[in-house]
């Protein structure tokens, strides 16, 4: 519920953000309002507006737009989306792997614990004199 209540605010945030980089993309392109308002069949008050955040864009505008500024509506909108995976975190105590499985903040935490094999070897090897086959 919480989450339905948060998504205007951050698709406005996106969308308000429309109009300055529409702007910026154009300029950067070396197209006038009138230029692009030719190439697109979107009026040139339109085109303004949309730049000064006083309409709200639709696909209807956007796609043309990106089209003849030769951009993908991600490139347009700027949004960078949040990384979904999981960074998982590793902890090591002697032989003992932890590795974190969940974000810090879940309410419930996973780990994977790993235990290495230790394995010794025998570097010298000694016999005792008693039992040397050389002597009986």
């Amino acid at each position: 519920m919480a989450e339905d209540r948060q998504a205007p605010d951050l698709t406005h945030a996106v969308l308000r953000e429309v109009g300055p980089w529409l702007r910026a993309a154009r300029r950067k392109r070396d197209f006038t309002p009138e230029a692009l308002s030719d190439t697109t069949g979107i009026s040139a008050s339109t085109l303004s507006r949309l730049e000064a955040d006083k309409r709200a864009p639709n696909l209807e505008l956007l796609l043309p737009i990106t089209r003849a500024l030769r951009l993908s509506l991600d490139e347009l909108l700027m949004w960078k989306a949040p990384d979904p995976r999981v960074r998982s975190r590793t902890r090591q105590f002697g032989n003992l792997t932890v590795e974190y499985l969940s974000p810090e903040s879940a309410p419930i935490q996973t780990f994977k614990i790993t235990l290495e094999k230790v394995v010794r070897t025998i570097t010298k090897t000694c016999i005792h004199s008693s039992a040397r086959p050389d002597r009986p």
